[in-house]
């Protein structure tokens, strides 16, 4: 099985090297690592050239790609495209780190069947700067992917390994500018449609806050209805669902439309704010099940 991990970074070359450190010095190497900088303004290409004439040879091949600033979505697909015959991907932010065994646990279970879409690590959340830490069972997010995303987000692409051939089905991430602050989101939630997932047991990858780097949804102050229109979309895909598992994920829209209409209010957009709350208010109705009454 031939591995690729990719590290998109964008002017983080202050924590880059711990991420790739966790990388090469993973129990079972991946075949190679792809760094790709978004185009970087803070001499991360000089940096990331003294650091590899230091590195002891690990066994893992490394490229490093130098690219215009084009977004996060850009950058994960260039690492794609650069071995785009791999078996397996492992996308990793800057800011994370990896157990020295997380590929080699990974591979371990997803060795045996080709049909599964991806494994996931449980996750540490741990906010350097006020010291706190705490561990999310991702148990829950694999026995039913899509329900966990639409309620919790999908901040765990670095904590999973993922099918190669779904990945390329998929196209990658989407690079339209109306996907820039959920790009991840909507396609691990396509992703998770297309196969099983996987838990993978034991020491959990680091999902790091507080190292004076903003989050990117931090950079719009619309997230929460870019985040609805993401869910909506993937919802409207969806098919065969029983009227159980369809209200439950209308419920969801709901609430997430109603968020969106609160940060509208927050930022004094009372149109878009108004818009949402009725579509909050649609989900709510629930306009599929009055429509198919009256076709009835």
């Amino acid at each position: 099985m031939f591995v690729v991990a990719i590290i998109p970074v964008y002017n983080r070359k202050d924590i880059l090297f711990s991420a790739i450190e966790s990388v090469v010095n993973q129990t079972q190497s991946p075949d190679h690592l792809v760094v790709v900088d978004d185009g970087s303004t803070d001499g991360l290409p000089q940096e990331f050239a003294d650091w590899e004439d230091k590195r002891s040879d690990s066994g893992c091949q490394i490229t490093f790609i130098h690219q215009p600033n084009q977004g996060a979505a850009v950058a994960r697909n260039a690492g794609i495209k650069a071995f785009p015959d791999a078996d397996w991907y492992a996308f990793l932010d800057s800011d994370d780190l990896w157990p020295p065994d997380f590929l080699e646990r990974c591979l371990k279970l997803v060795s045996h069947s080709r049909h599964i879409a991806a494994a996931t690590l449980d996750r540490e959340e741990s906010h350097v700067e006020q010291k706190t830490s705490q561990i999310i069972d991702m148990s829950e997010m694999t026995a039913d992917p899509q329900v966990w995303m639409f309620r919790y987000g999908s901040a765990f692409l670095s904590g999973s390994l993922l099918n190669g051939e779904l990945v390329r089905e998929l196209n990658g991430f989407p690079e339209d500018e109306s996907f820039a602050s959920g790009q991840d989101l909507f396609f691990l939630l396509r992703l998770a449609a297309a196969g099983p997932w996987i838990h993978v047991p034991g020491a959990p990858y680091q999902y790091r806050s507080g190292l004076g780097y903003p989050q990117l949804h931090e950079s719009f102050s619309d997230s929460h209805h870019r985040w609805a229109i993401i869910f909506e979309k993937i919802y409207n895909e969806m098919v065969d669902m029983d009227s159980s598992r369809d209200k439950l994920f209308r419920e969801i829209l709901a609430t997430r439309w109603c968020e969106a209409g609160d940060q509208h209010r927050l930022h004094y957009r009372k149109a878009l704010s108004v818009e949402a709350y009725k579509r909050s208010n649609s989900y709510r109705l629930s306009i599929r099940a009055l429509y198919g009454a009256i076709r009835r």
